[in-house]
């Protein structure tokens, strides 16, 4: 299954993760970024 950037973000924010980068890699293919939200913000 394919899932944009933000949807995966979305699904992963429960485990303290949160997007970073989302780099497009044609042809409808991508890689997601993210780092542990250790911090309050």
């Amino acid at each position: 299954m394919r899932r944009a950037p933000d949807q995966v973000a979305s699904a992963v924010a429960s485990a303290g993760l949160k997007l970073s980068e989302a780099v497009e890699l044609p042809p409808y293919r991508y890689d997601a970024i993210f780092r542990a939200n250790h911090a309050q913000e």
